[in-house]
Order: structure tokens, then C-alpha cells, then sequence
């Protein structure tokens, strides 16, 4: 893969300028340097968590070796104190809500069949007539 030269750089930061503008450059490289900072400050972080585990492990393991060579020291074991019932919850009682009125569906009224007058009966269609020369 070739390297970057100068006359690349070139070209991308005005690529870069053309899209964003000179007014949000500033802002642009700010958000950027924060972006890279948290992430470093994150693989910080975790390098010491993951370098205290470890140190609570050693510890552990320690304590534990320690502990296996010296004779077990004699526990007294008190009585549990005996468990009470809780009280039985007391539910407010339900206020009875007044019935909500219901209102009758509005009816349209039925339309009447298109009227015909007296006498009159379909008739089916006629075949077309004849082209007249």
C-alpha cells in the first residue's frame, strides 16, 4: 500500500473543506479531538480495572493459601430469629364510577328507489343498424 504524501493530504483537506465548510471545520476537528480522547481515556480505564482484578485475585489466591495452613478458628452458629407472616395488604376500597351514557348510532334514514314512471318498461338494447352507403 503506497504511503500518503503531502499532495494527498492536499487534496483530501480540500475535498474535506468544499463539503463542510470553513465555519464547521473548527467544530468538526474539536467533536474529533474529543471522540479520540474519550477513547483513549476508555482503554485507560479498563487497563487499570483489568490491572486491579488481577490484583484482587492475587490477593485472593493469597488469603486462601494462608488460610488452608491455620486451623479452622471454631464459629458459633446463632439461631435464626423464627420468620413472622407479613400482614395481609389492605386494598382501598373501589370507588364505584357513575355508568357512562350511551348514546344511540344517528340512523340515516333509508333511501327510496329511484321513481318510474307508469307504464314504462325497460327495453333491451337494440343491435346497431347497418352501415347506409
Amino acid at each position: 500500500m503506497p504511503n500518503i504524501g503531502l499532495p494527498e493530504l492536499a487534496i483530501i483537506l480540500v475535498i474535506v473543506l468544499l463539503l463542510f465548510g470553513a465555519s464547521r471545520l473548527p467544530k468538526l476537528g474539536k467533536s474529533m479531538g474529543q471522540g479520540i480522547k474519550g477513547f483513549k481515556d476508555g482503554l485507560n480505564e479498563s487497563a487499570k480495572d483489568d490491572d486491579e482484578d488481577e490484583a484482587k485475585q492475587v490477593e485472593q489466591a493469597s488469603t486462601a493459601q494462608a488460610s488452608a495452613q491455620l486451623p479452622p478458628a471454631p464459629q458459633q452458629v446463632q439461631p435464626a430469629a423464627p420468620v413472622q407472616p407479613a400482614p395481609p395488604l389492605q386494598q382501598a376500597p373501589a370507588q364505584a364510577q357513575p355508568p357512562v351514557p350511551q348514546q344511540p348510532a344517528p340512523q340515516q334514514p333509508a333511501q327510496p328507489a329511484p321513481e318510474q314512471p307508469q307504464g314504462w318498461t325497460p327495453q333491451p338494447p337494440q343491435p346497431p343498424a347497418p352501415p347506409q352507403a
